[in-house]
């Protein structure tokens, strides 16, 4: 993110959402401008930002997050292949699930069970 503003020095700290970011994400780029390399948790939210130079003034705003959530994805499936002839249990793995999510084979809505995400 880029943010604009006066009085800015080289060396600058700042935190977002109460993280102090790295230095390895901090670019100074002028008095009136400085850039922050962050990643943020999706989400609609406020996002405080603290900008701390060196002698310890600071100046602080916010901006508005608008992050939609990664979509799911699956990395395998077990067993493999699954039987047709009785009930089974199946194991699903991968990322971006969230809590509340739902599940269909062949388009047959599935009762899920023991789930984590």
């Amino acid at each position: 993110m880029t943010v604009n503003g006066t009085g800015f020095q080289s060396g600058f700290s700042a935190t977002v959402s109460g993280y102090a970011v790295a230095s390895v994400g901090l670019q100074f780029v002028s008095s009136t401008q400085v850039s922050i390399n962050v990643t943020m948790a999706s989400g609609n939210y406020s996002a405080p930002v603290v900008i701390t130079n060196p002698d310890g003034q600071h100046a602080s705003g916010s901006f508005q997050v608008n992050a939609a959530a990664p979509a799911p994805t699956i990395s395998s499936i077990t067993p493999s292949p699954l039987t047709t002839t009785a009930a089974t249990q199946m194991t699903v793995n991968g990322t971006g699930f969230q809590s509340g999510f739902s599940a269909t084979v062949s388009g047959i809505q599935l009762l899920l069970s023991d789930c984590s995400t």
